[in-house]
């Protein structure tokens, strides 16, 4: 995604950090408005009966404009136009089946379509760029666990069921395994441990040991973010740990990680904080949540991460009526933070320069939306 040279008033400071040299950039500008422009809607009507959306739950768009919506137990792929194109799966236990509804799709980098098969998470339904069935893959969840244990050697652990996210080949992958800590038979916190996985060789990328208590009220501390890059690298941050005070200011963290080189890169941007209001505070009876929020005060700086390329696009929790929410974007390549803009949604997918959004609620069928990103936001 682009680059920008719209003047500014608005001094955005970022600072890259790269195998230990760190390098400080400035970039005055105001956060531009208006940038998206809606350039179509489908999936509600005008189309066959199989590919109408009854109950999505994920999206992803692939290298060609294609985009591919988990409905039910079905993986049902538009065109760039939002013309039905195949329809994958359906129920059943025979080759490309699901024996479950598909919570989300999963797209490599290098093309690879994979989903869950059943709710044991060991076993995925994966599909070539052309969407041809490869192969149902097991994990061998009993190896990566052992690997765990012996990782958090000294630390009694109990493991949840893994969580894969993207498969480069069958033999490639990442991972996640949640799972609680404990001591003397208390849960004393909770386990995220983010991996890679490399013809049998399990490369740790991120770990971490949380509060219970953090991790239980919700989104507004922050969640784990990770998102694909080119040339085999992921963006990741942990919004309720990866921020730091300097001063008076706030910052927050986004790490880019080599899957080929293993090496890290961070980048650091400031950003204004956000109270939580007394509306989330107490929108939920429940006397300890609505305490451990009171006591946290604001939102994180990060509220979602999507990246386009090799740009990053960071939504943060800062939403102002009629403007809509603040977006930081990033050079990955460089560390520079290019620009900031409104965007009227939290979006759920960015590609080559479009932005889409999945559209679902109670009162209406669900649908998919599609908007053109202006040039400027990625500093053209």
């Amino acid at each position: 995604m682009r680059k920008n040279s719209i003047c500014v008033l608005l001094t955005v400071f970022c600072l890259f950090i790269f195998n230990n040299p760190s390098y400080s950039q400035q970039k005055t500008g105001q956060p531009i408005e208006n940038v998206l422009t809606l350039e179509l809607m489908f999936g509600a009507e005008n189309l066959p009966e199989k590919y109408l959306l009854a109950y999505p739950n994920g999206i992803v768009v692939a290298q060609n404009g294609d985009v591919i919506v988990t409905d039910e137990t079905y993986l049902k792929v538009f065109n760039k136009n939002g013309a039905p194109k195949k329809l994958l799966g359906g129920p059943g236990q025979g080759p490309g089946e699901f024996n479950c509804p598909i919570i989300y799709p999963f797209l490599s980098e290098t093309g690879f379509l994979s989903a869950y098969y059943d709710y044991t998470y060991k076993k995925y339904n994966i599909y070539s760029s052309d969407y041809t069935f490869i192969e149902r893959k097991e994990i061998d969840t009993e190896k990566i666990k052992e690997f765990i244990i012996k990782y958090m050697s000294g630390k009694e652990i109990v493991l949840s069921s893994p969580a894969v996210f993207e498969f480069y080949s069958p033999t490639k992958f990442l991972f996640a395994y949640d799972g609680r800590e404990k001591k003397e038979g208390k849960t004393i916190s909770e386990l995220i441990f983010f991996s890679y996985f490399d013809n049998g060789n399990i490369k740790p990328i991120y770990v971490t040991t949380q509060s219970l208590d953090l991790l239980s009220v919700g989104e507004e501390p922050g969640t784990f973010n990770f998102c694909y890059l080119k040339n085999n690298r992921i963006a990741y941050t942990f919004a309720p740990v990866h921020k730091n005070k300097v001063g008076d200011k706030w910052y927050y963290s986004v790490f880019i990680y080599n899957l080929s080189t293993g090496q890290t890169a961070e980048i650091k941007n400031q950003y204004e904080q956000v109270a939580i209001p007394d509306s989330v505070i107490y929108s939920k009876k429940d006397e300890k949540r609505s305490k451990l929020l009171k006591e946290l005060k604001y939102y994180s700086g990060v509220q979602k991460m999507i990246t386009d390329g090799d740009y990053i696009f960071v939504f943060t929790f800062k939403n102002e009526k009629g403007k809509g929410v603040l977006v930081d974007v990033f050079d990955s390549l460089t560390g520079s933070c290019i620009r900031s803009a409104y965007f009227p949604y939290v979006m759920d997918v960015i590609r080559s320069g479009y932005a889409y959004r999945l559209v679902k609620a109670s009162d209406i069928f669900p649908f998919v939306e599609k908007y053109t990103i202006a040039p400027a936001v990625y500093g053209k």
